[in-house]
């Protein structure tokens, strides 16, 4: 049975232990012009004039405090993606016509450049929108002029998106990183029919070399294919993991926990739950998907409690192989599209079945205008559905918790 829950507040690491490529100091060329490669620390020691000991330290404090109150009650995700900008800015050429970082070694790329040619998408995220004034920030001129002169990734016709510039993933590898714009960042989508041969080309490329994953590379590829619109290729992954098989001496062990060799993690197996919820409940670009991925063979489904993006809250039933009903509660009062998977005609009604306005944006897709604290429901137009979670039958037998087969 598929778990109800809340869906995991983060999304995939890259969690490999690098520890020499942070210890890494090596000069290299940008354009005609060499560029130190500097920690966030030494950039804010650059800053405020190379003040040392307690005397620089205050005075940096001080300049915290002072933006905090500033900034009233700016979440701290977004006081930290505005550092994190900043110090990618304080490495960036300006004179390139073109933004370009300064180059990072790849330890594992046997010491090629490791192009992070670009912002970290959720800054791009934050800054997608130009409209929304509730972004008061007195830099946000300047940071969407650096993001409309960022290069693009590079790219290669056989391998797709390439760790840098002529730097091909070469062999097998249980990471990711290059493809983050893929998963979970999203900065292409299967709903641009643009986008999905680089994204295919791209992902099989990495899943055609799988000697040297980890269990992680399979929730990871899982998570990949749900967004691929590819529902049994992403169970296919997540079940390969799931069954214990044992790759480049990883294996999930029979409590859900997971070793390396002798080491034990748990990151893996929750990297496999979010895998789960990607098959049941997407959120994007302000679309929420229902159901979006889920395997033929999962014809019963329910969830309740998931929360998606625009602090939505969503409680849904899979019968049969089709959508039963969708109940969505906003929080926030944020616009909402609903992609239900509801064949046929639909209503919209509030909870105590009164009709609610929506507008069809596209086959499947609603938008619907709720304010904070309201209630949609949506089910087949004259259907009148049990609205509450329930337990679904198991596609077959299974071992006790915690114990082997």
């Amino acid at each position: 049975m598929p778990p109800r829950g809340e869906a995991w507040p983060g999304g995939l690491q890259d969690s490999g232990d690098h520890r020499d490529d942070d210890q890494r100091s090596e000069r290299k060329a940008v354009g005609h012009e060499p560029v130190q490669r500097v920690s966030a620390q030494e950039a804010d020691h650059e800053r405020h004039g190379g003040e040392s000991g307690e005397e620089g330290q205050r005075e940096a404090d001080g300049e915290h405090v002072g933006l905090r109150e500033e900034r009233g009650c700016l979440p701290r995700v977004e006081q930290g993606l505005r550092a994190c900008t900043e110090d990618h800015r304080s490495r960036q050429q300006e004179r390139e016509a073109c933004g370009v970082l300064a180059p990072q070694l790849s330890h594992e790329a046997r010491g090629d450049r490791d192009a992070r040619a670009r912002y970290p998408g959720d800054e791009r995220d934050r800054l997608s929108d130009p409209d929304d004034e509730r972004i008061a920030d007195p830099n946000l001129p300047r940071y969407r002029d650096v993001l409309a002169r960022l290069v693009p990734y590079h790219q290669d016709p056989a391998a797709g998106v390439l760790i840098g510039d002529g730097v091909p993933l070469a062999d097998s590898h249980r990471h990711f990183s290059h493809l983050l714009w893929l998963y979970p960042l999203r900065e292409s989508t299967w709903d641009d029919p643009a986008d999905r041969e680089l994204m295919r080309r791209s992902f099989d490329h990495w899943s055609g070399m799988r000697e040297h994953w980890h269990g992680y590379s399979f929730a990871a590829a899982s998570s990949m294919c749900a967004v691929l619109d590819s529902p049994e290729e992403a169970l296919a992954n997540l079940q390969y993991f799931l069954a214990g098989n044992v790759t480049d001496s990883t294996q999930l062990t029979p409590n859900t926990m997971y070793r390396e060799g002798a080491n034990f993690a748990i990151e893996s197996p929750l990297a496999a739950a979010q895998s789960v919820l990607d098959m049941l409940v997407q959120s994007h670009g302000g679309v929420v998907k229902v159901f979006p991925a889920v395997s033929a063979t999962w014809p019963e489904a329910s969830v309740a409690g998931l929360r998606t993006q625009g602090a939505f809250v969503l409680d849904a039933s899979r019968r049969a192989g089709r959508t039963e009903w969708v109940r969505i509660r906003s929080e926030a009062g944020e616009p909402l599209v609903l992609q239900h998977g509801i064949d046929g005609a639909i209503a919209v009604r509030d909870p105590r079945g009164r009709p609610v306005r929506y507008t069809e944006v596209a086959p499947g897709r609603v938008a619907i205008p709720l304010r904070r604290g309201e209630t949609a429901v949506v089910t087949g137009r004259g259907a009148r559905p049990a609205l509450c979670p329930r337990d679904v039958p198991a596609n077959g037998p299974a071992a006790a918790w915690g114990l082997p087969d």
